[in-house]
């Protein structure tokens, strides 16, 4: 915390940079972007006049309505709400319901901004209900949702201190319920969910 980010002079200069090589594409990545609403607002602004599409990743919490206006008005193109429940669990902050004005204030006006919308959703050990809930509410209100599995690390890490206490990696025990809640995102899929990054 001791770098306050990223300047506005060095963002202008990495944007005119990534246009003269023909990149017409920002992520806005963090952390959480909007910690800096401002400074987003401006870069996006920046960008979008050189013909950039700006995608913005955020967990919402600072997503308020005054911010999605300026930023929708700024031409932003895409949010992708990383949420994992619904009602908010001690293991997943990453929650719906406390954002929910937020939220549906951006599902309001992100056709007049034509502002793609998507769920970006976890599947852990102690969501599967939570997925599905999502996925549903992602078809009702016709916006995208994607998928990541949080699977226990892949190699031996013994300076991770947490490894046996977190309760959100999946399991070989939970193999059959993921397959299981899969094969159900894939027949939403079929039946009209628009899954992006599948």
């Amino acid at each position: 915390n001791s770098i306050k980010g990223m300047t506005e002079p060095v963002a202008k200069r990495s944007i005119d940079w990534l246009h003269e090589t023909g990149n017409r594409f920002l992520a806005l990545m963090g952390g959480e972007p909007l910690l800096r609403p401002h400074f987003i607002h401006k870069i996006t602004d920046y960008a979008t006049k050189k013909d950039f599409l700006v995608y913005l990743p955020t967990n919402g919490r600072l997503m308020k309505p005054d911010v999605i206006d300026r930023l929708g008005d700024a031409g932003l193109a895409a949010v992708n709400l990383a949420v994992d429940v619904v009602k908010e669990k001690p293991e997943l902050a990453k929650a719906l319901e406390p954002i929910r004005p937020y939220f549906d204030h951006l599902i309001k006006v992100k056709a007049n901004y034509a502002m793609s919308t998507f769920f970006n959703v976890c599947i852990t050990r102690t969501n599967m209900d939570d997925v599905k809930e999502l996925t549903k509410m992602a078809k009702d209100l016709d916006i995208g949702i994607d998928f990541h599995i949080v699977e226990t690390p892949l190699i031996d890490s013994p300076h991770f201190k947490h490894l046996n206490e977190n309760s959100t990696f999946l399991t070989p025990a939970d193999y059959p319920a993921v397959d299981d809640l899969i094969d159900w995102i894939v027949d939403q899929q079929d039946h009209g969910v628009k899954v992006v990054n599948q």
